[in-house]
């Protein structure tokens, strides 16, 4: 009597994006898409990818019928991994759990740490995992075959191929997630035209998980894509996940490509990218006028990645390779184009100190750059700001602070948020101690409260190229605020959270969503609905102080009551509400 042939072995991958938007799940798809072209059918049956976090109810069929759970790690979901992870074993002890993606860590001991801190994952992959992941695999069907205790060794280093050869589709091609395309009425998708990164900046791990590599798709199945992609009105946005979109011609041609594919089917998705090419390129000026001009761009702006004007700052951070001069000419394209530019900045990088932080902020108002987006320094792992010598140069100072996970506030749903966030902060090295970083970041408060969010912006452009110190007048105007002032109340507001964030001790735990909203974003717009509460005494406090000869400043009264003048049109309702919603996408954003 012939044996009854064994069921596939059922497959469940996951890539959470954020709480605040739902992305299909990219690095999910790429494995499932790369393994089905080596893999029998008949042996293994991949799931629908999971993409958001599900309510417990939907979250325990899903995982109730699962035998293998494979879940890409990002530092923004990590805890919901955990989280995932302990359900899945709870339901299913014997099943297989793998863990893989840019979070984890490819130094041995720092690998050894995150065994230790997640035992019930059964494998950590770390590197470009397609091949991998098609090897563990074939390992359980083998074991399967042979009636053996499914297994999997609890590390696996892929190997350094950025892409495995021969790759002639993805997973929108091959319908790893057409169910989700007819399900979801409004979806985010990523697409590569390359992998890799030819820097090694000490905060990023691109390049070095690339070894400063950058390989190319084909052509051929990077305008199959766009062609694929533009054919759906429910997708919303397109992102290009490329580290240096723009370097080569044949990114041209591919946003040639996705015009023509907008054209044909009459869709707008709104256009990002991930990051331009670095040094700047000839290619970049007829990229950006055609994306700007002749796409949905959703109040686009064209960031440009300076991270600090401090050059001893930019040589520890290992950007030798990238000139910030090249960054200013891209920069200056951007506004004699019409377009609107911001900058994009790291606070607390090892070698800046609160004066050259300041320096920094008035070199963008210098520069004319709108806006400056500021983020905190988290330490992710297969960085050189992670790695022991460095540490030991600088003199690193590292804690992990933990957050509950507030997902929930968000998506008002039953979700398994055992977990708790968790970020890896520098809080102190040869630069900056708590009292530096508490300066630092009063400038920071100061800048984006009164330049960033338009208050005064005129004022301080006028008086920065004047050669007003920065730091001199923001220490100034600190000392000068009145007790019992909304600015007084709102400035030690930052000063009390930087303390609790950053304080020195072995690992710090905050149930504050406030902290968290800090900790996270670093972009408080919400200060400025509590100034128009007080509008007038605001109003009449920045101009005391600014038409106060003793000050040292020598503002213009034309200047300063166009500015105030401007209140009621530049801080209206309808703008704070969209930047109190703003907030909440701002909290996610991290290191780029």
């Amino acid at each position: 009597m012939a044996k009854p042939t064994a069921r596939p072995i059922r497959v469940l991958t996951g890539s959470i994006s954020v709480a605040f938007d739902t992305w299909l799940p990219y690095a999910s798809g790429t494995l499932v898409s790369y393994a089905k072209s080596k893999i029998d059918p008949e042996k293994i049956q991949f799931l629908e990818p999971l993409y958001k976090t599900l309510p417990r109810a939907q979250l325990l069929e899903r995982l109730s019928h699962t035998d293998v759970l494979a879940l890409t790690c990002y530092v923004w979901n990590e805890s919901i991994n955990e989280s995932y992870t302990k359900l899945f074993k709870s339901l299913n002890p014997e099943g297989i759990v793998i863990w893989g993606g840019p979070n984890i860590p490819k130094a041995a001991k720092s690998l050894d740490r995150f065994v230790r801190q997640f035992p019930d994952v059964d494998c950590f992959v770390t590197g470009p995992g397609e091949e991998a992941f098609v090897s563990l695999l074939n390992q359980m069907i083998h074991q399967q075959q042979k009636h053996e205790k499914r297994s999997v060794p609890k590390t696996l280093q892929a190997q350094a191929k950025l892409f495995p050869e021969g790759i002639h589709t993805n997973a929108y091609l091959d319908g790893t997630f057409d169910s989700i395309l007819a399900r979801d009425k409004s979806l985010k998708v990523s697409f590569e035209t390359n992998r890799g990164c030819p820097y090694s900046c000490s905060f990023c791990d691109w390049g070095g998980q690339s070894n400063s590599r950058i390989i190319p798709l084909s052509e051929d199945l990077t305008h199959r894509t766009i062609d694929f992609l533009f054919s759906f009105p429910n997708i919303k946005e397109i992102e290009i996940l490329d580290a240096n979109f723009g370097m080569f011609k044949r990114d041209l041609v591919c946003v040639e490509k996705m015009f023509d594919a907008k054209k044909r089917y009459q869709t707008d998705p709104n256009i990002s990218y991930s990051g331009l090419a670095k040094n700047g390129s000839k290619y970049l000026p007829p990229i950006l006028n055609l994306l700007h001009k002749k796409f949905n761009m959703n109040n686009w702006q064209l960031k440009v990645s300076f991270q600090t004007h401090s050059q001893n700052v930019l040589d520890l951070a290992q950007r030798q390779n990238i000139k910030n001069e090249k960054l200013v000419e891209l920069l200056q394209f951007g506004q004699q184009s019409g377009l609107s530019v911001c900058s994009e900045m790291i606070m607390g990088l090892p070698g800046e100190t609160a004066d050259s932080w300041a320096k920094t902020l008035a070199q963008d108002i210098q520069l004319g750059i709108e806006r400056t987006r500021a983020y905190i320094l988290t330490v992710s792992e297969n960085t050189l700001i992670a790695d022991p010598a460095f540490i030991k140069d600088q003199s690193l100072k590292f804690k992990n602070v933990y957050f509950p996970d507030f997902r929930d506030l968000y998506q008002n749903q039953d979700l398994p948020s055992e977990g708790q966030q968790r970020h890896r902060v520098v809080f102190a090295c040869n630069s900056y101690d708590l009292d530096e970083l508490k300066k630092m970041y009063s400038y920071w408060w100061f800048h984006h409260t009164f330049y960033n969010a338009k208050l005064i912006p005129l004022t301080l452009a006028n008086l920065i190229k004047g050669n007003t110190s920065y730091s001199q007048l923001i220490d100034k105007f600190l000392a000068t605020i009145p007790s019992g002032s909304p600015f007084k109340r709102l400035h030690q507001q930052i000063l009390d959270f930087v303390e609790v964030y950053f304080k020195e001790e072995a690992e710090t735990f905050v149930d504050d969503y406030e902290v968290y909203r800090f900790a996270s974003g670093a972009m408080r717009f919400s200060d400025i609905i509590e100034i128009k509460k007080y509008k007038k005494e605001c109003g009449d406090f920045i101009t005391e102080f600014f038409l106060n000869e003793d000050n040292g400043f020598k503002a213009s009264k034309e200047l300063l009551f166009k500015d105030l003048g401007s209140w009621d049109t530049s801080i209206t309702d309808k703008k704070l509400r969209g930047l109190s919603a703003d907030i909440r996408s701002q909290n996610v954003e991290r290191n780029i």
